[in-house]
């Protein structure tokens, strides 16, 4: 699949004394990161000092709406000495955090072995704009989803793009770039099920994956089902053949990549409000980088605008009947909560 140059960040960063490269086979997801203040709530946010004042800023980025404001790529941010983009090329590798069991968005391939996909290819995109020369070296980790944000937070990785829903509690833990992907959270049940609306869900067994968002959900809309923690997404759909579950709860990128390797299972999308269910991708990134994150927002803009994104959606989703989606607009901020 050819791929276009990320034209618009490849002039920015060429002003700037940087440089950008066509991505490459794969490219891949965000998160999004505050921008200092010198209130005495985020001040005090930034060290973590006290329960409660992480919880006030919790109940204002709610209340305010910021689960999705990121920070503005910056036209002038060049990577230099001091930068956290020049550790990476010194270092010589970009250490990057994904699933390899999502079908369409990062799995491993069987004969190549390789990790291909949607999400795969955003990260080759970033990694191809760190190195445009061909050298370093990009490592795709596999995680699950409790370890998507703890990875980033200690340094384990640089970033993760792993569908990670953007919610104001993991503000708290990381940063994360713009919004790159909107989906949903859906019912996954055996074809022949009978669950058809939430009052179907009361005592049934529902399988989520540990420290997700759709736990969340779920204790909040369907308090008397009985919840199933596991710690991968292909655990849930396996407990839903064995008949251990009635249903997954997840996110629809996740169901239709099930359903299309599954014949016996079905998607019941009207069972939950779409508004109660929406999840907002990006790209985690660990707090004390915000260049990177700024850094990361101007190669995700390119790749947008440049038409690589719609390049991905058709490649890698359509043919999984994923329903079609327009890129999102991001969203910045002023200031952080």
């Amino acid at each position: 699949m050819s791929r276009t140059i990320l034209a618009t960040f490849v002039t920015a960063c060429l002003l700037a004394g940087c440089s950008a490269a066509p991505p490459s086979e794969a490219i891949r997801s965000l998160n999004r990161l505050p921008t200092p203040t010198t209130s005495p709530v985020s001040s005090t946010l930034a060290t973590e000092s006290t329960t409660t004042t992480v919880s006030a800023s919790v109940r204002e980025c709610e209340d305010r709406g910021m689960e999705t404001a990121s920070v503005a790529p910056d036209p002038n941010l060049t990577i230099g000495p001091g930068t956290f983009m020049d550790e990476i090329r010194q270092r010589g590798r970009l250490r990057v955090g994904v699933d390899e069991q999502t079908e369409g968005f990062a799995a491993l391939d069987s004969e190549t072995r390789n990790i291909v996909g949607f999400e795969a290819d955003l990260a080759h995109a970033i990694f191809d704009s760190l190195f445009p020369d061909g050298g370093g070296d990009l490592e795709l980790i596999p995680l699950v989803t409790s370890q998507k944000t703890k990875f980033v937070a200690n340094g384990k990785v640089d970033l993760t793009i792993s569908a990670v829903s953007m919610t104001c509690d993991r503000w708290q833990q990381v940063a994360f770039s713009a919004e790159y992907y909107t989906a949903h959270q859906r019912f996954l049940v055996r074809a022949d099920s009978d669950i058809h609306d939430a009052d179907d869900l009361i005592g049934r067994k529902i399988c989520v994956t540990q420290s997700s968002s759709s736990k969340d959900i779920l204790d909040a809309q369907v308090p008397n089902a009985e919840l199933l923690e596991v710690p991968s997404r292909t655990d849930c759909l396996v407990a839903l053949e064995n008949d251990d579950v009635d249903a997954y709860f997840g996110h629809d990128t996740f169901l239709y990549g099930m359903k299309a390797q599954d014949h016996t299972v079905e998607i019941r999308p009207d069972i939950l409000d779409d508004k109660l269910t929406v999840s907002h991708y990006g790209i985690a990134i660990a707090r004390e980088h915000e260049d990177f994150v700024r850094y990361i927002n101007g190669v995700l803009e390119s790749v947008i605008a440049d038409g690589t994104w719609q390049e991905l959606v058709d490649d890698y989703l359509t043919p999984l009947d994923i329903p079609p989606i327009q890129a999102p607009t991001p969203d910045y901020r002023r200031v952080h909560v």
